[in-house]
């Protein structure tokens, strides 16, 4: 995992310009083990596990990367500053979890940010090239209640939670009944917003991550309310998000900050020899 305040984890995504547009601008949040489908004929589909480059975007989607209505915009927090300075208020747009202002499910195959947003218009905008170094990988979405997600620690016990028991720690389970879904795009995991910290802070709950030293010192930290993958499943409306005090909360329905999160396929090579890893000169893919 990167973690700290502001490692040199940059990625170039979606452009081949000699200056990386900020909307191809992404960032490195580690090699981490995923379940890959490597055959989608299958029922249930095939799948490996591997170890793969997972990347998310650096600043927040607009309306236009996903296709959709944004209602207002994120609310900024003013006392703490994200390591990679929070943005200016009215420039983040935020969205509906589930796309949709009369719909408060947390079930994330019917959540229209998923299947129109971003496995719809955000893939197609970046074009069959780059989406095809995409890995298509299972997403743990059954979620867990806040004693299993918020309120824990080590962060290992939350990503326990979160990965390998998706689903089991709840008092609602997904309207579908499914603890996984299988797609390219998806959105950052709690876990993965506790490693951005400090590895002196993966022993503290996320939900005490409001300390001006942890968030000063979380490079996913960006000071605006965000949404995770993240389902609580205390309730059949709520979704875990980063607030933009720092801490990870559940939220209902509310229109929230969105960075498109995915896997590197085993086969996309980054060039991490000839370039810094900074946002003004950022890997590149071979």
């Amino acid at each position: 995992r990167y973690a700290g305040a502001n490692p040199n984890n940059y990625i170039c995504f979606g452009s081949d310009a000699s200056t990386c547009p900020d909307a191809s601008l992404y960032r490195i949040i580690g090699l981490v083990p995923v379940s890959v489908v490597t055959n989608d004929q299958t029922s249930p589909v095939t799948t490996e596990i591997q170890t793969l480059y997972k990347i998310i975007k650096s600043e927040y989607a607009t309306a236009s990367d996903m296709g959709m209505t944004s209602p207002s915009s994120v609310s900024k927090y003013g006392s703490y500053a994200g390591p990679s300075g929070n943005l200016p208020s009215g420039t983040v747009r935020g969205f509906y979890w589930n796309g949709e202002s009369n719909n408060h499910s947390n079930t994330w195959s019917s959540s229209a940010l998923n299947t129109s947003g971003l496995n719809g218009s955000f893939l197609t905008r970046m074009g069959s090239t780059w989406s095809n170094k995409i890995a298509t990988v299972v997403w743990k979405v059954g979620g867990g209640r806040g004693s299993a997600i918020r309120t824990i620690s080590p962060m290992s016990r939350v990503y326990t939670n979160e990965i390998t028991r998706s689903g089991q720690y709840v008092d609602y389970a997904p309207t579908d009944g499914k603890n996984e879904y299988v797609a390219k795009v998806g959105l950052m995991y709690v876990n993965d917003y506790g490693y951005a910290a400090p590895q002196s802070a993966w022993s503290s709950a996320p939900s005490s991550y409001n300390s001006s030293t942890i968030v000063a010192n979380n490079w996913l930290y960006r000071g605006v309310n965000e949404w995770t993958i993240t389902r609580n499943a205390e309730y059949t409306d709520y979704t875990y998000i980063v607030s933009y005090t720092g801490i990870i909360a559940g939220r209902d329905n509310n229109p929230f900050g969105v960075r498109p999160t995915f896997y590197l396929t085993k086969n996309t090579v980054i060039d991490m020899t000839n370039h810094a890893g900074t946002r003004t000169d950022p890997y590149r893919i071979s």
